[in-house]
């Protein structure tokens, strides 16, 4: 019948650009992991530069270490996509919620949109001392939180530095965990 075929070619058109989108993010894995790897290179070889001249300086170790880490962290990015146009199974880890979060905050503390913002960390004790577990994949949700900061923050780029300030939030009533952003 009609309807069938319709059907019919509008699975086999999906299939295609299924199958487009994953050539190309094959093909961005490949270009961007490179130079991300020589990246990571050179900030190793930096440091062992310093350290073998006897020179070791605690700025560039820092910003070797940040290098490497922004670097794995498009890395991971850039295998997420690959993986959501292969529609593997995206794992979830079980770790704390304020790790997710610090881990954002650092994110977003090396984001253009962070200057001049002050975060505040606001908790229901004991969350943050004992913080809750969460079963999440990871990237995502530090993904989501860093988002939520950039528009909280792009919200308030007009208003002078000392009114841009951001409340974290971390609650828990178990079973669930809520994490706010005002």
């Amino acid at each position: 019948s009609d309807r069938q075929a319709r059907e019919a070619r509008e699975r086999l058109s999906h299939m295609e650009r299924a199958g487009v989108v994953s050539e190309m993010s094959s093909l961005l894995v490949h270009e961007v992991r490179q130079p991300l790897a020589t990246l990571m290179t050179y900030a190793g070889g930096l440091r062992m530069y310093f350290r073998k001249k006897g020179t070791e300086d605690p700025v560039v170790n820092r910003t070797a270490d940040e290098i490497v880490s922004e670097a794995q962290r498009v890395s991971d990015i850039v295998e997420r996509v690959r993986s959501y146009a292969e529609e593997d199974t995206h794992p979830r880890h079980r770790m704390a919620a304020s790790e997710l979060i610090e881990r954002a905050l650092r994110t977003f503390s090396h984001s253009t949109t962070s200057s001049g913002v002050t975060i505040r960390k606001l908790c229901q004790s004991p969350a943050w001392a004992a913080p809750p577990e969460v079963l999440v994949e990871p990237l995502e949700l530090e993904l989501a939180i860093v988002n939520l900061l950039k528009n909280g923050a792009a919200c308030m780029a007009a208003l002078p530095e000392s009114a841009r300030s951001l409340d974290i939030g971390l609650e828990c009533e178990p079973p669930h965990v809520r994490i706010t952003v005002r």
